[in-house]
């Protein structure tokens, strides 16, 4: 496959498409939201390796969705909204939003979060920030563009893409379906509108034959030999070996 048909295939499985992410499941998007709170560390500081010691947790009480509104540019329009319905903790979000600012060793989080993660944070008495919010940009314009996606940089491997000058906090993962190959893609920061006020959102992708990140969670890099691991979850935490969060699509439909 040439780069032409690598584009084309790219573009054509990201079709659909419109500002909107769904994630599938609750945990998941929960540690996407703490690598995004955590700053360039990214999922390093989210696993207890420096990084902000405070996140917060936006559920939204009328689709009934945790968001994440980001990589807002020079217009409301364009950003990325990532969201899940998956909510473990239904039974207790009214208790948990009465205290609003919750520590990590909370006995009632117990469900939110894996073992090893609970215990890291806990010792950093790192606390959660549950908000009750609405995005409601969209209806204060009049017409609203759908963003176009245009493909920046073509990776022709996995570990040129999540690795660069500084390993990527998490990557977002299209399952090819049938024979397709899956789309490993990030977002470039830099989203700047046409003339025509067109939103073009510039979009750095792998495409991966082998389906390598299929059923995982993340991606481990040994930053002294570059080898690479596929995780379902992270057991041993050290500081030697860098983490990206893989974080597979379910859907692009708008809440």
């Amino acid at each position: 496959m040439d780069l032409q048909e690598t584009v084309t295939t790219i573009i054509a499985q990201l079709e659909g498409f419109s500002g909107y992410i769904e994630i599938e499941h609750f945990e998941d998007f929960f540690f996407f939201s703490m690598g995004s709170e955590g700053g360039p560390e990214g999922v390093a500081s989210m696993l207890g390796m420096g990084g902000s010691k405070e996140m917060v947790l936006t559920y939204d009480p009328v689709l009934g969705i945790y968001y994440s509104r980001v990589m807002s540019g020079p217009q409301d329009s364009n950003s990325i909204t990532v969201y899940t319905r998956d909510n473990p903790i239904a039974d207790q979000w009214e208790d948990l939003t009465k205290k609003f600012h919750v520590q990590t060793k909370d006995k009632s989080l117990e469900t939110l979060m894996p073992a090893k993660l609970r215990e890291v944070l806990s010792s950093q008495k790192t606390a959660i920030l549950f908000l009750q919010a609405s995005d409601v940009t969209s209806m204060n314009e009049t017409t609203k563009t759908p963003p176009s996606i245009k493909i920046e940089t073509i990776y022709h491997t996995l570990l040129s893409l999540i690795a660069g000058y500084n390993q990527a906090k998490s990557v977002f993962v299209l399952d090819g379906q049938a024979d397709a190959p899956d789309v490993l893609f990030n977002f470039n920061f830099s989203m700047f509108p046409t003339a025509e006020q067109q939103n073009n959102i510039q979009v750095e992708a792998f495409l991966d034959a082998e389906h390598q990140t299929q059923g995982k969670r993340f991606i481990s890099v040994d930053t002294e030999s570059y080898e690479v691991q596929f995780l379902d979850e992270v057991e041993d935490i050290r500081h030697n070996v860098q983490y990206t969060l893989i974080l597979h699509i379910k859907s692009f439909n708008k809440p």
